[in-house]
């Protein structure tokens, strides 16, 4: 995530689903792209292993 951050690409879409949320759509997405830089993630993975390796 950090790593797409520094790069300044935004591949999951978080600015559209900004966008999407806002009504000022000039306004706000100034504002995104200035918080953008900024923001820290917070991931949470849940992994379940279904198998031995098998390949299928």
């Amino acid at each position: 995530m950090i790593k797409m951050q520094k790069a300044d690409t935004d591949p999951i879409g978080f600015g559209l689903r900004y966008r999407a949320t806002r009504h000022d759509p000039k306004g706000e997405w100034a504002a995104w792209q200035k918080l953008y830089p900024e923001i820290q993630f917070s991931v949470k993975v849940d992994i379940k292993i279904r198998g031995t390796g098998l390949i299928r």
